[in-house]
């Protein structure tokens, strides 16, 4: 079992975010405590006057809402009364026993869970210290992992770092699952587990998932307000489906939130630059040629990402290496663009073909713009095929796909 625990300061905000659901369909009201009646008879207003009867009893504290997730292993198929039971016996061990709580399952990702929203503003308006809660309190999550029979969260993190299998995650295609609930599970365990510095640099790893944070056009209003979204995009890197509000995702992945993060990760992933660096350099040692050199990352568990100008230039090339879960750039590993292509005998795509109308997908306005090509160590794609499209050698120039070329056109609402 995992715990997470958020604290903040909107009551409603975080009872809207379980309600949306509820109204969805991909999640339940399953339990309540400190109400007066049954969870049948209990209205919005109802739950958020019973919270805010105790956080206005003082104006003193940090945080007046703690939201709180429990995260059981993919297959554990808990029953509706055994999670309820599981709530309130994590509730009472950690000091909430006294205050009014409701609890949800949701059903909108691969591994059953529940969220608790809760307050820690006592009667008389001091507040339960909830500093670090989780760690302190986590003789309690292991009490019930033994009590419940729960797989235990040391073991599955030691089985996710083995270096056979770096990314748990699975490719996702538009159609094959509901759109929302694969983002939401990309989203989350690349921005918990992967050390990025930029957005880019989260996007090289995203993007090896068919998933894409975008922040809009520089004039748009979702860029001048500082908005982020997460699309999935196809095999071309065409946007497809319905973007989802960075702020509908659980961990709240917002530009805000991942900005404190780039630089916590700046030191982070410092450690590990000389490593990648060895890797990289050991996979170009050893390659007379593009299909080499991406067989040797691949075997490294290294991926590859490019991002081009609006140009149709090559711009920048990220490697991620999903063994530290760390991005670099190669001019961070000290290798320019220039020399890696160089090396290779490739000579970089000056400019995308353009189509017959004359203009260029990869600078159209078309919403369903290619965003950026990446390979990953453990896609079955050949990664030979995937570098073909990337780069292009002086002797042997692939064509371009029609389905890459061709601009993808808006459906007009009726």
């Amino acid at each position: 079992m995992v715990v997470r625990i958020k604290q903040g300061t909107s009551m409603r905000g975080a009872l809207n975010y379980n309600e949306d659901k509820v109204a969805r369909g991909v999640a339940e009201l399953i339990a309540s405590s400190g109400f007066a009646c049954d969870i049948d008879e209990l209205g919005i207003s109802q739950k958020l006057n019973r919270f805010n009867t105790l956080i206005s009893n003082t104006t003193k504290v940090s945080y007046n809402t703690v939201h709180l997730s429990l995260n059981f292993a993919p297959g554990e198929n808990l029953d509706t009364e055994t999670l309820q039971q599981i709530a309130r016996d994590y509730m009472a061990r950690i000091g909430f026993a006294n205050q009014p709580f409701l609890v949800y399952r949701h059903d909108d990702t691969s591994h059953p869970h529940i969220h608790i929203v809760t307050t820690p503003i006592l009667k008389n308006g001091r507040s339960i210290n909830i500093h670090n809660l989780a760690k302190r309190k986590s003789y309690v999550r292991k009490e019930i992992e033994l009590e419940y029979g729960l797989v235990v969260a040391e073991s599955r993190k030691k089985e996710q770092s083995l270096p056979l299998q770096p990314v748990s995650l699975q490719a996702v295609h538009y159609g094959q699952s509901e759109t929302k609930k694969a983002i939401s599970n990309i989203v989350q365990e690349v921005v918990a587990r992967y050390k990025f510095t930029s957005l880019d640099e989260l996007n090289a790893v995203l993007r090896q998932y068919n998933v894409f944070a975008d922040r809009g056009g520089t004039g748009s209003r979702m860029y001048q307000k500082g908005g982020l979204v997460y699309s999935l995009v196809d095999s071309d890197g065409y946007k497809t489906g319905v973007p989802i509000k960075a702020s509908s995702i659980f961990s709240n992945p917002t530009l805000s939130e991942l900005q404190k993060k780039f630089k916590r990760n700046g030191t982070l992933k410092t450690a590990f630059q000389q490593n990648v660096q060895s890797k990289v350099l050991a996979a170009l040692d050893r390659s007379k040629s593009t299909t080499e050199f991406m067989e040797g990352l691949k075997r490294r568990n290294v991926g590859l990402s490019v991002q081009y100008h609006s140009s149709g230039t090559m711009q920048h090339i990220s490697f991620v290496d999903h063994f530290t879960k760390s991005v670099f750039s190669s001019d961070e590993l000290g290798i320019s663009v220039d020399t890696l292509l160089h090396r290779l005998n490739v000579t970089p795509m000056k400019k995308i073909d353009i189509d017959r109308k004359g203009k260029n997908p990869a600078t159209s306005a078309n919403h369903h713009k290619p965003i950026e090509h990446a390979s990953n160590p453990n896609n079955n794609t050949e990664s030979a095929d995937i570098l073909k499209i990337l780069l292009t050698t002086d002797s042997h120039q692939p064509e371009l796909s029609p389905e890459f070329l061709r601009k993808r056109k808006k459906k007009r609402k009726r």
